[in-house]
């Protein structure tokens, strides 16, 4: 009898440490606030998850060891899927089925693609093109890091260093700019410098690729993304060509120079650098872009268009409509529920429209979030209401970052603590015109404290610095 009541107590100690495995520490929904832009509450959870739940019997197919993501046809599984996939269940926080999207990958990675996957496969086992095409490579890492937070003992973030160093070799120097390889075939890198994709750069990303792998020029592609993005955006209607040289000269031989079924994802991928990051460069694009898209017409966008904004195509979906609504979060809340409103009434007609979706859907309820982002909401909702001061900040990033605080008496203390609760910065306040200089700071989330010279508490909130 002690025997088995010994076996029951271990079978469910066994049971509970499965179950701490497998839990993910940040559960759909989160609908946390970005640090930055606006949000809209016209799109629910529910609608997330029906539309997840459908993308999933829909497309995702069952192989011996693993699951592969299916495309139009079923048949074939590509690169670009896989990454989308990986990224929008590693949020929803499905692990197994995360382990077994990532087993289809590592069996697929070639020396042909330079240690990437080959980016178009037949079914379980067959090869149709064993090259890669880096974007796809871009989002597998992108997931790993969401894995790892989601999962902080299960190894993924060692996982997501090794690919991020064999993606290092994807990275071309173009003068003073750093740009991507779109992708690798025969064991060498492809394009670069005069042949490049802006849909391929995911810059948010690229900050958190610089901090897994201590690699530096991850950041640097990132600040330098908004650069080659600009150089080829139409300056009236911010659209951006599939392809471009790293000056900016739209198309490359025979590869589309004008908005098509690549550069429709830019909007999104571009846009979260704003609001996660704060990035001015990204808002400004978000806004020129969606205000041009806004006075077109919501319900008559397409997705492909010449770069003067006149069409190229009749096709009305959510790959491309939900794109824009994520860099409408850039602009006003109007415009923002405008595109929220049209994002709601689009359904899964294709493949790219049933991943992207995912991703969109995540990003416009506020489940497409960063560890910072969910502390900060968290230490914002604690210290909010309980402050009747209030100071306006500006932070000014120049050559040094300095941080400029108005309405506050002079002579006024302010501090930055991490979130962990080491103070990082402190400072008194002579001139509020003065920008202090925060530059020795670290990137991250701090905790901004502000007393006057009777140690009277006037402002406590979250800022990001970067």
């Amino acid at each position: 009898m002690k025997k088995c009541m010994l076996c029951v107590m271990l079978l469910f100690f066994a049971a509970v440490g499965l179950y701490a495995q497998t839990t993910p520490k940040y559960p759909f929904p989160q609908n946390v606030k970005y640090l930055h832009g606006n949000m809209t509450s016209v799109i629910s959870n529910e609608f997330v998850k029906n539309w997840y739940d459908n993308w999933k019997k829909k497309y995702l197919q069952r192989c011996s060891n693993s699951v592969r993501p299916g495309v139009d046809p079923l048949s074939k599984s590509l690169v670009e899927a896989q990454g989308f996939a990986m990224v929008a269940v590693a949020y929803m926080g499905d692990k197994d089925l995360f382990d077994s999207l990532y087993a289809y990958y590592k069996s697929k990675q070639t020396n042909e693609g330079c240690g990437l996957m080959g980016w178009k496969v037949n079914g379980c086992d067959n090869f149709e093109d064993r090259g890669s095409a880096t974007d796809g490579d871009i989002d597998v890492a992108c997931a790993l890091i969401v894995a790892d937070w989601q999962w902080p003992d299960a190894g993924y973030k060692q996982k997501a260093k090794d690919l991020i160093n064999t993606l290092k070799r994807m990275i071309a120097t173009c003068g003073d700019k750093l740009a991507v390889y779109p992708g690798c075939g025969n064991g060498r890198p492809w394009g670069g410098c005069d042949e490049t994709d802006i849909s391929y750069y995911t810059p948010a990303f690229f900050r958190y690729f610089a901090e897994v792998s201590g690699d530096k020029d991850w950041t640097k592609l990132a600040d330098d993304t908004h650069l080659i993005r600009d150089a080829a955006a139409n300056s009236s209607t911010g659209l951006v060509p599939d392809w471009q040289s790293v000056g900016g000269r739209a198309g490359a031989g025979s590869r589309k120079g004008y908005f098509s079924f690549d550069a429709i994802r830019a909007p999104y991928k571009q846009t979260m650098d704003f609001l996660w990051h704060g990035n001015e460069k990204a808002e400004a694009w978000a806004i020129k872009l969606t205000n041009w898209a806004y006075g077109f017409g919501v319900k008559k966008l397409v997705d492909g268009f010449n770069l003067n904004g006149t069409t190229a195509s009749s096709n009305h979906n959510m790959a491309a409509i939900g794109s824009m609504a994520v860099a409408a979060m850039a602009n006003t809340p109007e415009i923002l529920d405008t595109f929220a409103k049209e994002v709601i009434t689009l359904r899964d007609d294709y493949w790219y429209s049933g991943y992207l979706g995912n991703l969109y859907l995540l990003a416009l309820t506020g489940n497409m979030w960063t560890p910072e982002i969910i502390a900060a909401q968290v230490n914002t909702n604690h210290i909010k209401g309980k402050l009747a001061h209030k100071v306006q900040l500006k932070i000014t990033r120049k050559v040094n970052r300095g941080l400029v605080i108005s309405g506050i008496p002079q002579n006024s203390m302010i501090t930055l603590t991490s979130l962990s609760g080491k103070k990082a910065f402190s400072a008194s306040i002579t001139d509020p015109n003065t920008p202090v200089n925060i530059n020795s700071l670290q990137g991250g989330c701090y905790v901004l404290t502000i007393h006057d010279q009777q140690g009277k508490k006037l402002e406590g909130r979250m800022i990001p610095v970067y």
